[in-house]
């Protein structure tokens, strides 16, 4: 239980038209009434809602912050458990209305705690979830979609322009003529056609012919005897 809920307990509005307080003020009067809910209040404070009232320091905690005398405190306190609204073991005194509400505050904070762990959790997955079902939709529009429409990035002179450049910048490729990378990518869309293959980056695809046809070229190179 958080710090903003350690003072916490429901009250009826109604309290003083119950039979065991109209008892409880009949005798003790409005400063009996006043003097329960102080000792509700210290009781709600308690770890488990209860006073050891055999301490010594009990009764004299009770009446100071009761501000009356050790003797009243202990006369009320034998009034409140006469006309039950406190019970006592001999040992601690409670009150059954309070352990009551409290129970049900508690299992109310446990449901809300538990649902809000239930929501946290769902919103972790949820963008996973939604990432894959993303993913799927792209992948559905990439079955659906037309291979030539696919491979006008690398078609259209303009678009594969902007790709060369960008190409020739990378360390990589940088000892590549153009000459080379322009007869490549002729292969390279030929061979997609030929397949009927499609991929999702044909950018990425043509970077990743490039490599091979660089492996390709060494590799025949290295097997030349001369």
């Amino acid at each position: 239980m958080g710090k903003k809920d350690k003072y916490y307990f429901s009250h009826d509005s109604n309290a003083r038209r119950d039979p065991k307080m109209i008892s409880l003020i009949n005798k003790k009067g409005s400063e009996g009434y006043g003097m329960f809910w102080i000792l509700i209040e210290i009781l709600r404070e308690q770890e488990d809602f209860k006073i050891d009232i055999t301490k010594s320091y009990a009764i004299s905690s009770l009446s100071a912050e009761m501000k009356t005398t050790d003797d009243h405190v202990k006369e009320f306190i034998s009034e409140c458990i006469r006309v039950e609204l406190i019970e006592s073991d001999g040992v601690f005194i409670w009150s059954n209305s309070l352990n009551e509400r409290m129970s049900i505050y508690k299992q109310k904070i446990e449901r809300f705690s538990s649902m809000g762990k239930k929501s946290q959790e769902s919103r972790k997955k949820s963008p996973t979830l939604l990432k894959s079902n993303n993913d799927e939709q792209e992948e559905i529009k990439e079955r659906q979609a037309p291979a030539k429409s696919q491979l006008k990035i690398l078609e259209d002179d303009d678009s594969f322009r902007i790709i060369l450049e960008s190409l020739l910048k990378l360390d990589e490729f940088k000892n590549l003529t153009r000459e080379h990378i322009v007869s490549q990518r002729n292969k390279a869309v030929d061979w997609a056609k030929s397949k009927g293959k499609r991929y999702k980056n044909y950018e990425s695809y043509f970077k990743n012919w490039l490599r091979n046809s660089d492996v390709k070229k060494q590799e025949t190179s290295n097997n030349m005897v001369y």
